[in-house]
C-alpha cells in the first residue's frame, strides 16, 4: 500500500520569530547522492525556497512560490511542547576533499521545552529508520512526497523557553548560532557539519552522509536580568569581530562584541574572547521585539552596519556602528520634518556610543526613527540581499509587521537620506480586527520577505497567512493564495453529504471549509480553505454535515447545511448562502442544483453577536451603496459583509484571509434548546432526517441523548435517558438507521433501536449494553470509551451480520459483533476481537471498500493518542455466526513523519473514494492539523 497527503492545514503560532523563509540551494550543494538534492524549489525559476514555520509543536513546511498553489507538504515532529522559533541557515561541510565550499541547509527551531533543534534534509544524513521497528508494517511513500522530510539531528538544551535565535555565518569552521531564552540569558553556539564516508554496496560505490555537531561558546547572563525577546548577530565593518544585540522586557538594547575569532571558549570577563557588554542604546519606550541587522551597502561587508529595533511603543529605531574615530555624516535639512513618516539624527538627541575591538574604533549613532504604525511593532526584516546585484546599486528596503494589521516596506529617500513608508500592506481601515491601541494578540505578527524580495508573507492572528507578489513587470503588490489553519486543538470534522468538501471545528472558535480547487477552473487540484461558515465566541467541540432541507442533487431547493456545537447550551444550525455556492460550483466544481435562488444572498455577524444574520438582496444593495458614498466622502467605513455576494462572484481564486474572515460566513437559520451544558458530541442518521446530541454531564439526567428532526428542527420527545451516568463522547448510526450506538466517559456502551424502520419517527430505545461476562473474551472496556463506528453493511441483505468498533483508553479497539445465533433473546453484541496498543486510543472509523462484490468489505482506521495511524482490513468472508472467529489483519501504519504530533480527536472516511485508484480520509488531531489521507492498495 502507499499513502499520500493531498491536504494539511494548520495555523502557525503567534510569536514573532515562528517563521523564516529559505532561500534558494547554494552555488555548490552536497552531492552524498543523486537523490540528496535540495528539496523541490518553485518550478517557476525565481528560487524562491521553503517558508517554514512553527504550528503548535511541529514545523509545517510550505513554498509559496509553487506554481500549483499547494499548501502544506510537511510538518516535522521532533519538540515535546510548543516552538517558539524557527530559522534557516547554511552550513559548510568540512571533509570529504572538496575543492570548492559545500554547504547544507540546515533548519534550527527553538521551543518552550528549552531545546535548540537542528534538522537536515533526511536524505543527506545517515540512514534514518521510520518509526515503526519491531516488525511493524509501515505504508510506503509515494515517490513525491519525498524531499520534503527533515530529520531532528541534534538537540541541544539552553536552559530555558526559546525567545528567539540569530545565525552568523563565516566564523571559524561552522556558523554561529545565539540564543535568547526565557531564563534569562543567551547562550551562542557553533554548528558545523563534516563528512562521513560508508561502505560501498554491490556497484563498488560508497554512500557519503551528514554529521552535524555543536559546540556551547559562551553562556551570557544580561545584566540587569530581563527577559530577552529578541536578538541579531553579525559581523563588524572590516573583520573588526562579531556585535550581538540584545533587547527584550526592557526598553534598551545591550550591545555585547566579541573580539575574538570564534574559537574560543569562555565567558563574560574571562579574557577569552568572549562577548562583553560594550554599550546600552536608549530612546525606545516601552519593550523591544524584534532586531535586525544589514550593511549599508548591500552585498558589501566593510560598509557601516545598520541596525533596525522594533518595539511596542510603535516606532522603528535604526542605529549606525561605523569604523573609526569620526562620526558618520549628519542627515538631510529635512530629517525633521515629520511628514514624511521618519525624522533623521538631526531632529533628535544622538549620542555616540563608542568600543574598540581588533585595534579597531568603532561607534554607534542613532541614526532614524520610523514613524507610521498605529500599534506594537512585532517583526523588521531586511530585504535579501539580490545574487545579480552589484556595486551596491541595491536599495535598502526594510519590512515592518504591526498589531495594527498592516506591513509596511520603508526606503530612504535617496536626496533627503528620509526613510518613507513606500508601501503599505494588509488592512487598511478603521477596522483594527482584534487589535487596540494599547497593543494585543491582534494584528500581524510576522512579515517576511521572499528570497528574491519579489514576495511578501504576513501572518495574521487567524493563524493563516497572507501572500502578496510583485511581478517585475507590474507596478503593484498583488495578493495571492496562501495557506493556514486551525491554531488550537481539532475537535471535529464532517464531509459534506457526497463528499465534495470538508468541514472542521476547532477549539480557536472556527469552522472552516475545505474543497478542491479544480485544474478546470485554473487550479493545481489542491485543497483549499473556500469559506469560513462560522466565526464564534465559544470553543467549538463538534459538528455534522447534512444535505438542502428539500430534496437532493439538482432538486435540491435551499443550501447545505450543518449543525455545531460549542460550549454553550444550544447547537446552531447554518445554511449555505449564495455566494459561497456560486464559489464552490465555479472553482470547486460543487453544483448548487435548482435550489441556488432558495438559498440566503449572504450572512453578517453584529457586533458582540454570537448569530449570524441571513442578508438579504435588499440589504446587499444599500450595503454596495453605503461603500460607494464612504469612497466620495473619503471617509473610513466598516467594510460591509453583506456585500459578500457580490465580492465572491468576482473571484477567480479560492478566497483570500480578508475575504475569508469578513464575507464567507454562513447565516444561522436555527438554534437547538434542550441540553443544561456545553454540547458534547453530534451524529447524524445517513438519509439525514435526524440528529442525535448530548452534552457534558456528570449525573444521568444531564447525560441525556437529545434527536432532533432536521426538516422541522423540533426535537423528538422523549429525550433518551438512562442510557448513561457521565458525559457521552461520541454517537453513531448504523448504515440502516436502525441502531444508534453511544460511548461515554462512564466506560459503557448503548445500542438503542428505532422502534419503526429505518428510524422514520427518530424515536430509539435501548436495546443492550456492554456486559462483563459475554462473548469471547468476557472483559469489555475498563476506562473511558473515547468513540465508537459501525461496520458498513450490504444493504442489498437488510439482515446481514451488524458490527461496531470502540476505543479506549484502555489501549484497545474492541470489535463487537450481533449475536446471530440466539439475537431475539439475547439482543446482545458479543466481543469478538481486541487489537491491543501500547497507549490509548482516541478514535475509531470503518472505511468501505466500494466496488468491490461484496459492499460489506471494509477497512478499519485507528487513531491513537500519539497521534500515529493504523489501517486493517477485513477478512473475505464476514457473513453468519461461524464467521464469528475471524480477525481484522493489519495492513500496515502511516509513516511516522506523516501522522500527527497528538491524539487524533476524529477520523472520517470520504463519501464515495473507495476505488481501485484508493481511498481518502480526513484525520482530526489536538496538534491543530486537519488532514486528508489517500492511500491505495
Amino acid at each position: 500500500m502507499r499513502v499520500t497527503t493531498p491536504f494539511i492545514s494548520a495555523g502557525c503560532n503567534r510569536h514573532p520569530a515562528a517563521a523564516d523563509w529559505r532561500g534558494p540551494p547554494p552555488p555548490t550543494t552536497t552531492t552524498t547522492s543523486p537523490s540528496s538534492q535540495s528539496p523541490p524549489q518553485s518550478t517557476g525559476g525565481d528560487g524562491d525556497g521553503l517558508l517554514a514555520y512553527a504550528t503548535r509543536r511541529g514545523i509545517a513546511l510550505w513554498n509559496p512560490a509553487d506554481p500549483a498553489r499547494r499548501g502544506i507538504r510537511r510538518i516535522l515532529k521532533g519538540h515535546e511542547e510548543g516552538v517558539n522559533v524557527v530559522r534557516w541557515a547554511r552550513v559548510p561541510i568540512s571533509g570529504g576533499g572538496e575543492k570548492e565550499q559545500v554547504q547544507v541547509d540546515v533548519l534550527l527551531s527553538g521551543g518552550v521545552d528549552g531545546i535548540l533543534g537542528v534538522w537536515v534534509d533526511a536524505r543527506d544524513v545517515a540512514a534514518v529508520e521510520r518509526a515503526g521497528g519491531g516488525g511493524e508494517k509501515v505504508l510506503d511513500v509515494e515517490e513525491e512526497e519525498e524531499g520534503w522530510g527533515y530529520v531532528l539531528v541534534q538537540k541541544v538544551e539552553v536552559g530555558g523557553s526559546v525567545n528567539d535565535v540569530a545565525v552568523l555565518s563565516g566564523k571559524g569552521k561552522g556558523i554561529h548560532v545565539a540564543v535568547a531564552s526565557a531564563d534569562g540569558g543567551v547562550s551562542v553556539h557553533e554548528v558545523w557539519a563534516s563528512r562521513k564516508e560508508e561502505g560501498g554496496g554491490g556497484d563498488g560505490k560508497g554512500r557519503s552522509t551528514i554529521e552535524i555537531s555543536t559546540r556551547l561558546v559562551q553562556k551570557i547572563t544580561t545584566k540587569p536580568k530581563f527577559f530577552p525577546l529578541s536578538i541579531a548577530i553579525a559581523a563588524l565593518p572590516s573583520n573588526g569581530g562579531t556585535v550581538l544585540a540584545i533587547a527584550g522586557s526592557m526598553t534598551s538594547i545591550q550591545i555585547w562584541v566579541s573580539s575574538g575569532n570564534g574559537e574560543e571558549e569562555g565567558q563574560e570577563g574571562e579574557g577569552k574572547g568572549g562577548f562583553t557588554l560594550r554599550a546600552t542604546l536608549t530612546g525606545h519606550e516601552n519593550w523591544v521585539r524584534a532586531m535586525a541587522f544589514t550593511n549599508e551597502v548591500p552585498g558589501d561587508a566593510d560598509s557601516d552596519l545598520l541596525l533596525a529595533s522594533a518595539s511596542q511603543d510603535k516606532y522603528i529605531r535604526l542605529w549606525r556602528f561605523h569604523r573609526g574615530k569620526e562620526l558618520p555624516k549628519q542627515g538631510g535639512t529635512t530629517a525633521g520634518d515629520s511628514k514624511f513618516g521618519a525624522i533623521g539624527r538631526s531632529g533628535l538627541s544622538n549620542k555616540a556610543h563608542r568600543f574598540t575591538s581588533r585595534e579597531e574604533e568603532y561607534s554607534v549613532t542613532f541614526e532614524a526613527l520610523l514613524m507610521g504604525h498605529e500599534d506594537w511593532v512585532y517583526t523588521v526584516r531586511w530585504k535579501p540581499v539580490s545574487a545579480g546585484a552589484e556595486g551596491g546599486k541595491e536599495q535598502l528596503q526594510l519590512l515592518s509587521a504591526s498589531a495594527d494589521n498592516s506591513v509596511s516596506i520603508w526606503t530612504q529617500d535617496v536626496e533627503s537620506g528620509i526613510w518613507l513608508s513606500t508601501t503599505r500592506l494588509g488592512e487598511i481601515s478603521d477596522q483594527k480586527g482584534s487589535s487596540t491601541a494599547t497593543g494585543s494578540s491582534g494584528g500581524l505578527w510576522i512579515g517576511l520577505w521572499s528570497p528574491t524580495g519579489e514576495q511578501v508573507a504576513a501572518l495574521g492572528r487567524t493563524g493563516s497567512w497572507r501572500l502578496w507578489s510583485h511581478p517585475p513587470e507590474g507596478d503593484r503588490w498583488v495578493q495571492e493564495v496562501a495557506t493556514g489553519g486551525h491554531v488550537r486543538d481539532a475537535t471535529g470534522i464532517s464531509w459534506s453529504v457526497g463528499g465534495e468538501y470538508l468541514l472542521s471545528t476547532s477549539l480557536d472558535q472556527t469552522t472552516r471549509l475545505m474543497a478542491k480547487w479544480t485544474k478546470e477552473s485554473g487550479g493545481g487540484g489542491w485543497w483549499h480553505e473556500f469559506s469560513r461558515p462560522q466565526i464564534h465566541g465559544y470553543d467549538i467541540n463538534c459538528i455534522v454535515a447534512l444535505g438542502p432541507a428539500e430534496g437532493e442533487g439538482e432538486n435540491a431547493r435551499g443550501g447545505a447545511r450543518f449543525v455545531s456545537g460549542a460550549d454553550e447550551k444550544l447547537l446552531r444550525v447554518f445554511e449555505e448562502p449564495k455566494g459561497v455556492a456560486g464559489l464552490l460550483d465555479r472553482l470547486a466544481g460543487i453544483g448548487g442544483g435548482s435550489g441556488v435562488d432558495s438559498m440566503p444572498e449572504g450572512a453578517d455577524q453584529p457586533v458582540l453577536g454570537l448569530s449570524n444574520k441571513a442578508t438579504t438582496a435588499a440589504e446587499e444593495t444599500l450595503a454596495e451603496i453605503t461603500e460607494a458614498i464612504a469612497e466620495e466622502t473619503e471617509e473610513a467605513a466598516p467594510p460591509p459583509p453583506a456585500a459578500a455576494t457580490h465580492i465572491l462572484n468576482t473571484l477567480s481564486h479560492p478566497p483570500l484571509e480578508d475575504h475569508l474572515s469578513r464575507h464567507t460566513l454562513w447565516p444561522e437559520v436555527d438554534k437547538l434548546y434542550g441540553h443544561g451544558h456545553e454540547i458534547s458530541c453530534v451524529a447524524s442518521t445517513h438519509s439525514g432526517r435526524y440528529i442525535a446530541t448530548a452534552c457534558r454531564a456528570s449525573s444521568t439526567d444531564h447525560a441525556a441523548i437529545r434527536i432532533y428532526d432536521t426538516q422541522t428542527w423540533r426535537e423528538v420527545k422523549p429525550p433518551i435517558v438512562g442510557g448513561h451516568t457521565l458525559t457521552v463522547l461520541s454517537m453513531a448510526f448504523s448504515y440502516d438507521d436502525q441502531y444508534l450506538l453511544s460511548v461515554s466517559r462512564d466506560r459503557s456502551w448503548v445500542v438503542y433501536k428505532s422502534t419503526k424502520e429505518a428510524g422514520e419517527d427518530g424515536t430509539y430505545t435501548e436495546l443492550c449494553r456492554q456486559t462483563k461476562g459475554t462473548g469471547q473474551f468476557k472483559t469489555g472496556h475498563t476506562r473511558v470509551i473515547f468513540d465508537c463506528s459501525w461496520a458498513p453493511m450490504n444493504p442489498a441483505n437488510p439482515s446481514a451480520l451488524k458490527r461496531f468498533a470502540t476505543a479506549g483508553r484502555d489501549k484497545s479497539v474492541r470489535i463487537w459483533t450481533q449475536d446471530t445465533s440466539n439475537f431475539s433473546e439475547t439482543k446482545q453484541f458479543l466481543e469478538t476481537q481486541v487489537i491491543g496498543y501500547g497507549e490509548p486510543v482516541r478514535a475509531v472509523e470503518f472505511i468501505p471498500i466500494y466496488g468491490k462484490d461484496d459492499p460489506a468489505m471494509h477497512f478499519l482506521a485507528v487513531g491513537l493518542e500519539s497521534g500515529d495511524v493504523w489501517i486493517y482490513r477485513s477478512p473475505e468472508e464476514m457473513e453468519g455466526w461461524e464467521s464469528m472467529g475471524w480477525k481484522y489483519k493489519v495492513v500496515g501504519k502511516f509513516p511516522v513523519e506523516f501522522a500527527p504530533d497528538k491524539a487524533i480527536t476524529e477520523i472520517r472516511c470520504r463519501p464515495g473514494s473507495g476505488s481501485e485508484k484508493g481511498w481518502e480520509m480526513a484525520v482530526a488531531s489536538e496538534d491543530g492539523s486537519v488532514r486528508i489521507y489517500a492511500f491505495e492498495v
